[in-house]
């Protein structure tokens, strides 16, 4: 999924002429197990508060900026601003809730007599139209309920200061990830790697990238990068790999010329003795080696000099203008 397939799947959700509905759930962790339990909000104007926050904070950073790109979480993007549609096989334990039949009918509401605040681990919001949804996960830190243990809270009733009754939850209307269809975007890559066991899964994916790359042949000592994806921050750079470049089509003895021309590159990327393959002799060469696979290596024909960038936009045709000028 790119960009504007993200923005065309969740236009419903910004047609002045839909009427959109909102349903707010609450994630808990109990000893017997995960539940799920329905927030009655009740008819007043804060589902309104609720859905038009939500929907405010996907507007901004899904339509209105600029530098918001979506990339495969296949493909770590480094950039904040970046959502990664999730491409990968598994997801980590507690995620899956996402996946959620969310039928408001049948999940109980939440009862403040028998279901305990302490106990919620996150909320999934649901925005439906007639014909359409998107679920909506954010994790919630239980730094974000207020007890009174040590400090005491007023809040307002009518015109009177009140001591509420139990613990204020609070949360912002910042997400994590969202469900669209059978597609699941992340929008805080620091939640998925905080907070969920994401390393297996990280690590097992970047080692079926290596077997892709073990097949053409360009690396004679491939162990060698398996022990690299092996942890957390070899594994994420293995992933950077774009499925895409176009390095990845190109015969050895292309990028071999390229290699031994690049005045800083060819003191970094060795070769094995009959030089038929790339061979790893330290530990940065492999990073070298991966931004390689990426075409990250690239000169100026303006000013000849060197540069190694992740972003790398192509250049087309403006409308109203030919190929060539």
């Amino acid at each position: 999924m790119n960009k504007q397939e993200l923005q065309t799947a969740i236009s419903f959700l910004f047609d002045s002429n839909a009427v959109l509905g909102l349903e707010l759930y609450l994630v808990l962790h109990t000893d017997v197990g995960t539940i799920i339990r329905r927030a009655d909000l009740g008819n007043g104007e804060l589902p309104n508060e609720v859905r038009n926050g939500f929907l405010e904070y996907l507007n901004v950073r899904t339509n209105l900026n600029q530098d918001a790109l979506v990339r495969p979480l296949s493909e770590l993007d480094p950039l904040r601003t970046t959502i990664h549609h999730y491409d990968i096989v598994g997801l980590p334990e507690g995620l899956e809730t996402i996946n959620t039949s969310l039928v408001a009918e049948e999940i109980p509401l939440f009862n403040f007599e028998a279901d305990e605040l302490d106990k919620v681990e996150a909320f999934l919001i649901k925005l439906s139209s007639v014909d359409y949804h998107v679920v909506l996960y954010k994790k919630h830190s239980h730094l974000n309920l207020l007890k009174q243990a040590k400090v005491f809270y007023f809040i307002k009733d009518d015109e009177k200061f009140a001591k509420p009754e139990e613990g204020v939850l609070k949360f912002s209307f910042s997400i994590d990830f969202l469900k669209v269809g059978n597609d699941i975007l992340v929008y805080d890559i620091n939640c998925l790697e905080k907070n969920f066991k994401f390393d297996n899964i990280l690590i097992n994916n970047a080692k079926e990238k290596l077997e892709e790359i073990e097949l053409l042949n360009f690396v004679e000592n491939i162990e060698e990068l398996l022990t690299f994806a092996g942890d957390k921050m070899g594994a994420r750079k293995v992933l950077s790999i774009k499925q895409n470049s176009p390095v990845l089509a190109l015969k050895f003895d292309q990028i071999k010329t390229f290699v031994k021309n690049h005045p800083y590159l060819n003191k970094r990327l060795k070769f094995n003795d009959d030089e038929s393959m790339f061979r790893f002799h330290t530990q940065v060469s492999k990073t070298y080696f991966i931004d390689l696979l990426n075409d990250n290596y690239l000169t100026s024909d303006l000013t000849s000099l060197f540069y190694k960038t992740n972003a790398k936009d192509e250049m087309a045709a403006e409308p109203g203008e030919g190929a060539n000028p």
